[in-house]
């Protein structure tokens, strides 16, 4: 999950409910990514460190009150590759 306000953690507390494998919260501030992960027996990232991470997840939510995207279809391609 991207971001670590209110949509994101309604829509991460009904995935939590389905009891995944794991689940990854990459926030701006990593207190308040750390805060929403510790509730979802999750775990948190820094937003900085999504290039490096994103290949790793199965599903991407993300959800920020960013004016740009966060996401571009090179950081996509290049998770796929990966």
């Amino acid at each position: 999950f991207i971001g670590a306000g209110e949509m994101i953690e309604l829509c991460a507390a009904h995935f939590a409910a389905q009891n995944p494998k794991s689940i990854t919260i990459a926030n701006r501030t990593m207190e308040r990514g750390e805060s929403l992960a510790t509730r979802l027996n999750g775990r948190a990232i820094r937003l900085a460190d999504l290039p490096e991470q994103l290949a790793r997840f199965d599903i991407v939510v993300s959800c920020t009150a960013s004016t740009l995207p966060l996401i571009g279809l090179g950081l996509v391609e290049r998770a796929i590759k990966a």
